[in-house]
């Protein structure tokens, strides 16, 4: 139950920063709706800013978050990719719709974001843990009612499953730490998505 639960909070963050990565492929994408000669600067300074805060994400944020903190560069970057396209002025019908579309993706990249960065927190709940223990307390324990007429025997048998229940507790523990670590979750997602 514990592995299940860990595994749901490592794959959720692997899930959520590929989404990320999307959005912000896609963000990309958009600013090209922008092209009026009157708008180049903007366009260039669009898609500067998506760069810089896949940049900061990766280069920033990955390296605080496996310490369990966000990043204010990175915040930074997205409020100011925010400001931009909602000041940008449309000027025609495909570049009203690529506002919105942009508004729409920004809103998908904060929402993955946050939730990357709230993934810090996660954790299995107290109680799952007190279980778990116990569990692997009672099993290792249990071992010793089934008397076995030798003394070494039993100490192996006990020590096999004590190993077997700590491998499960340290796997429960990489996995329920995302960012952390051999197995953390990659940023290359993102490092893709603004190139």
């Amino acid at each position: 139950l514990a592995l299940v639960g860990a595994w749901d909070i490592y794959q959720s963050a692997r899930d959520g920063v590929q989404r990320e990565a999307v959005a912000l492929a896609a963000l990309a994408g958009v600013s090209q709706a922008f092209s009026e000669p009157s708008q180049r600067e903007t366009q260039v300074e669009l898609r500067q800013t998506i760069r810089l805060y896949g940049q900061a994400v990766i280069k920033k944020e990955w390296k605080t978050m496996s310490r369990g903190l966000d990043d204010p560069a990175a915040t930074h970057r997205l409020d100011r990719l925010v400001e931009l396209y909602t000041t940008i002025k449309p000027l025609n019908a495909e570049q009203v719709t690529a506002q919105q579309n942009a508004m729409r993706l920004l809103e998908e990249v904060a929402r993955h974001r946050i939730f990357r960065v709230s993934t810090l927190s996660h954790t299995l709940i107290g109680l799952i843990w007190a279980l778990v223990l116990v569990g692997a307390a009672v099993s290792i324990s249990f071992t010793w009612f089934f008397g076995s007429p030798s003394v070494v025997a039993q100490a192996v048998m006990s020590s096999i499953i004590a190993a077997f229940i700590m491998l499960h507790l340290l796997v429960i523990l990489k996995l329920t730490h995302p960012f952390a670590g051999e197995t953390a979750v990659s940023p290359n997602p993102i490092k893709f998505a603004v190139q």
